[in-house]
Parts: structure tokens; sequence; C-alpha cells
């Protein structure tokens, strides 16, 4: 997948006059959108093509502000229309490319259509009345690529770069909407932004000495936006609170009323501390505070409580707000309540820890079948007794076949005589009777998890004290041996059922190569 478009298509599609345009690398004094890193996307392509979108709203700005002409005006604006344009295709070939969700993507080329409709109404209206139609445009502009950088644009990337490593369609999708999660903060700022910038630029066009007419509509529009900007702040779903430099509340929003149970009258005179939980460091919360204090942006994560005691989990951003003469005055601090997603993520390493394990279990199964074929098959081609009873400790080895174990064939005179061992010293008596060992008596495997409480043999040099199991080899009623398996102390159940599960498979396939090679002495 690729996500910066090729010669091919999106070449053809690139008008070469814009190729050429550079940004301007001195900052006017009246930008009212200043770029930086909070609106990259990720995706190098339509980043560069935002920040040029970013200077020509800024270069129209200008003009409005310092220009008497507005066919100069007019030429930026006519300019930024067509620009705009070439962004949306390289925006909607690079979805169609990348096959980002085909809703989403349909969504996303509509509001490219409403823009280019809005610009057009507005080419359309300014022939009476161009400075007072641009001016108008200008707010619209600024805001709606605001909206449209940090909104659709962010979660196209988001989706991309999902795909581009690897996620399904699906996985890529979930990974877009749940990261536009965090949006809300970067949106907020840009909207303060804004607004200082439109601050700064009210200034310049009060120097400028702009018509009455201009500079009381720029007021209106200006008090327009602040007001939307406290409305959004006001049905926002993220908790918001402003406080003063000493950390006293001034200000909490609806939702955050809904989350901590806190109103304002709750809180009056009080600091965020009340929402404690008691179980951050206290080192964490100085840290916190020097990092605001010296005028630091903060981003992190607090356990807190509700007024009903409940505990949850918050995610958190705290802005210092500084005044005309650098000092802090207030702080603003937006939250996200994420207790459902941290009791998610511990869900998801839970399930991945148990997925590890059934992989780890399968591959250790199928290693272990890998190996009692091969065993078989060695054992199948011995020619003597002798070359079978090496052959069935060699694979006991490969097999890490318990701490140690022994095979013991019968004689004729009913006595069992130890022929093969492995691993440490198994303590197997060099000769034994039949009686000696629980599994012979009974004809079948007989297994002690604990010597002190089970029945363990007695066809041992000293007294056994760990776990064991006897495996008769018994073919068509007669006994032929016994396979010995010793291991630890406290071994766990999975272990234990597969030494017995291998001592059997292993212990079948020594009796069948036995059977054979008497029948070739025959």
């Amino acid at each position: 997948m690729r996500v910066e478009m090729g010669e091919g298509e999106a070449a053809a599609a690139t008008p070469r006059r814009f190729e050429s345009m550079k940004p301007r690398t001195k900052k006017s004094r009246t930008e009212i959108f200043v770029w930086n890193s909070k609106y990259q996307v990720g995706i190098a392509q339509v980043d560069r093509q935002h920040k040029k979108l970013v200077t020509l709203i800024n270069s129209l700005g200008n003009k409005l502000a310092v220009d008497t002409d507005p066919v100069a005006s007019m030429e930026v604006f006519d300019d930024l229309a067509s620009y705009a344009s070439y962004h949306f295709r390289t925006e909607e070939h690079l979805m169609e490319e990348c096959h980002v969700d085909a809703e989403f993507a349909a969504t996303h080329k509509a509001s490219h259509a409403s823009f280019v409709s809005e610009v057009a109404r507005a080419r359309e209206s300014a022939q009476d009345d161009p400075v007072q139609v641009l001016t108008k445009m200008l707010g619209f502009l600024s805001r709606w690529l605001i909206f449209h950088i940090l909104g659709t644009d962010m979660r196209m990337a988001n989706e991309i770069i999902a795909l581009e490593r690897g996620l399904t369609p699906e996985q890529a999708r979930s990974r877009a909407i749940e990261k536009m999660s965090d949006t809300h903060e970067v949106l907020l700022r840009a909207l303060n932004e804004m607004y200082e910038n439109l601050g700064s630029r009210n200034q310049d066009f009060l120097r400028a000495n702009k018509q009455l007419k201009l500079e009381l509509e720029f007021h209106r529009k200006a008090e327009m936006e602040l007001r939307k900007l406290s409305l959004a702040v006001e049905h926002s779903p993220a908790s918001t609170f402003i406080t003063d430099a000493s950390g006293v509340f001034e200000y909490v929003n609806p939702k955050f009323v809904e989350v901590t149970g806190y109103t304002m009258e709750d809180l009056a005179g009080k600091t965020p501390r009340i929402l404690k939980a008691g179980d951050v460091p206290d080192e964490a919360y100085a840290e916190f505070w020097r990092s605001i204090a010296g005028k630091n942006e903060w981003f992190g994560e607090f356990h807190n409580r509700r007024k009903n005691g409940e505990l949850y989990w918050d995610k958190m951003s705290v802005t210092p707000i500084v005044d005309a003469a650098g000092i802090v005055s207030h702080f603003l601090a937006i939250q996200e309540d994420i207790t459902a997603r941290k009791a998610a993520e511990e869900e998801l390493r839970r399930s991945h820890a148990e997925l590890l394990a059934s992989h780890e279990e399968l591959q250790r199964r199928a290693d272990d079948l890998a190996l009692l074929n091969e065993a078989s098959d060695l054992l199948l081609t011995c020619t003597t007794q002798a070359e079978a009873c090496r052959a069935v400790a060699h694979m006991a080895e490969r097999l890490v076949l318990g701490t140690a174990g022994a095979l013991a064939l019968a004689g004729p005179d009913g006595k069992f005589a130890t022929v093969a061992t492995w691993g440490k010293d198994s303590d197997m008596l060099p000769a034994f009777g039949g009686d000696a060992c629980w599994g012979l008596r009974r004809g079948q495997l007989h297994e002690v998890t604990n010597p002190a409480t089970g029945m363990p043999c007695g066809h041992f040099r000293k007294p056994v004290k760990t776990a064991h199991l006897c495996c008769p080899l018994i073919a068509q009623g007669e006994v032929l041996g016994l396979l010995h398996v010793r291991d630890g102390t406290d071994v766990p159940d999975p272990r234990w059922q597969r030494l017995a599960q291998i001592a059997t498979a292993l212990g079948n396939a020594f009796k069948l190569a036995l059977s054979n090679i008497r029948l070739r002495s025959a």
C-alpha cells in the first residue's frame, strides 16, 4: 500500500502552477491560522497540501487587511479555490488507492463537493461586494480547514496508516475511530489558537484604519465564533474545567458534572485534589504541577474518585493560559473517562496471554508428535533387542521424558533386568521381581504424583522422593518389560499428563518393534 501518489494518475492530476508555489517563510503579523505539528496527519503529501492551504488562507487575510484593491484579493481567493480542488482530487485518489472504508470515503467526498459548492456561490456573490463577501468567507475557510484537517483528514490518515501496518480493513476502521476520541483536545486548542490570532488580526485592522463597517463586521463575527466555542465546550462530550493559577475551580462543563458527580457549588474554593483516589504517588502529582507551572502542556492519566466514591481512570490534558505579561493566569483541563478502555485493554492482554499459551502448547504437541513418529520409525528398523533398547533410551532423552528413566525387560525366570537408562540416575535396581512394581502387578499404568501419600514401587536402590510412573509393556497377554519415568516434585498437571501420554506411546512403539524382531528371528 502507498500513501504517496506516484507519477501516473496523480501526476496527471497535478496543476503545474501549484507544484512551483512555495510557502512564505516570513510570518505575517496578520496570520489567523498558524501551522504547527498538531495539524500533521502523518501522510507527507497530504500534510504539504494542508500547509499550502493554510498559507493561502493567511495570504487572503493579509490582502483584506492591508490591500484596498479587491482584484488582488479575488486572485488569492481564486488560487485558494483552485488549489483546494486539486487537494481534494489527491485525497480521493489516495482513499481509492488504499481501499479506505467505502462509507467514510463517500462522506468525505460529499464534504469536498459541499465545500466546492459553497466557494462557487461565494465567488458569484463577490461580483457585487468582493471585500464584504471575502471577509465573510475568510472565517468560513479557517473554520472549515481546521475541522477538515483535524476531523475527516485525520480520520482518513489514521485508517490508511493502520492499513499500511497490516491491519484488516475492519481493524483499521476501528483503530481510526478509536484514535479520533482524542482529537477534541487538539480541536479545542486549534480553535483557541485561531481566536487568539483573530484577536491579533483585529489589531491589524485597527492599525490599518479599515473602514468602520468592516471592523464592526469582523468583531461581530469574532463574537459569534466565541459564542460557538463556548457552546462547543458547554456541550462537549469531554469533561472540561478551568482553574485559576492556584488550581481553584472557576468553571466546569456539564460533562464534568456527569462524570464526577461534583457540581460547581460542590467545588467552590476547591482544587482538583478533591478527585484524588489516594493510590497515585505524591511524586506524580508534584511532577504534574512542576510541568504546568512551567507553562508546559501536560498529558497523562490519573486514577480518580467520583463523588459517590467510585474509582475511574481519566486521560487528561492540561494547558496553561498566560496573560499579556506572560504570567500563567489559568489552567484549562480536558478529561476523558477511559475506565472502560482500561478494562478492555486488560482483557485484551489476558486473552493474548491465553492465546500465546495455547499456541505454545500446540507447538509443543506438534514437536512431541514429530519425535514420537521418528521414534516409531527408528524402532521399526531395529534388528535386535539391544538396538531397540538403545533406541528407546535415545528417543527418551530427545523427548525429555522426565528427569530420569529406565527400561527393564522380563527374563525367562520371571525376573526383570534394567537394560537402558536416561537422564539423571534413575535409581532402578539392576534386577527385580515383578511384585516390586505396582504397574506390573496391576497390568496398567501406575502413577505416583506424591510419594509421601501415594504407593511408590519397590524396584529402587533407595526410597523414592519424587513423582514417578511405571508403564508395563504387555503384548497379547505376555509381559515384555517395564518403562519407568521419574520427574521432580510438585509437577504441574499439564506436564504430568504429557509424561504419561508420551511414556505410553513410546512403550507401544517399543512393544511393536520387539514383536517384529521376534518374528524375524523365528
